[in-house]
C-alpha cells in the first residue's frame, strides 16, 4: 500500500509571504512608547529578523524596535518555544496547513508545527519539543 504524497509546494520566488505582508503594515503605524508591550506586528518583525539571521542591531535599525526589546523577545522565545504559536504563524485553508513564514504546505497540523519550529530551532530541538495541549490555529 502506497503512502499518500506529502504536499510541500512553495510559492514563486517573487511572491511575498503573509508575514512579510504583515510587517509592511508595521511601517505605517506610529512607533510605540517604551512602556507598551510589543505589538503582534513587532513580534512578527522580530521573528522575521531571527529567521533571516539578522542581529538584534540589524533588526532594530530596520524596524525601529529597541535592541533590548529584541533580546528580551528572543530570550522569551527560547524559554517558551510554544509561545511562537500565539502569534498566528500557521494558516489553514481547506484542510491544508501552511507556514506563514515560508508558505510551505503540510497535510497535518503537527507537521507544520514541527516545520515552523525548525525555522527558529535546531532540527533535533524542534523534533523534541512537546506539542501536546496546543490549541488549533484560528
Amino acid at each position: 500500500m502506497s503512502r499518500p504524497k506529502q504536499s510541500t509546494r512553495k510559492p514563486p520566488k517573487n511572491w511575498e509571504t503573509p508575514i512579510a505582508q504583515d510587517i509592511k503594515r508595521l511601517e505605517q503605524k506610529p512607533p510605540r512608547t517604551g512602556s507598551e508591550s510589543p505589538s503582534r506586528l513587532e513580534k512578527l518583525a522580530m521573528l522575521d529578523g531571527i529567521h533571516h539571521g539578522l542581529t538584534g542591531d540589524q533588526t532594530s535599525a530596520e524596524h525601529k524596535i529597541s535592541t533590548r526589546t529584541i533580546q528580551r523577545f528572543k530570550r522569551g522565545l527560547y524559554d517558551d518555544p510554544l509561545s511562537l504559536f500565539d502569534m498566528r504563524v500557521i494558516g489553514a485553508d481547506m484542510g491544508i496547513y501552511y507556514c506563514r513564514v515560508c508558505c510551505e504546505l503540510r497535510n497535518k497540523l503537527c507537521q507544520v508545527q514541527r516545520h515552523l519550529l525548525s525555522h527558529f530551532f535546531a532540527p533535533e530541538v524542534a523534533q523534541n519539543i512537546d506539542l501536546n495541549d496546543l490549541p488549533e490555529p484560528l
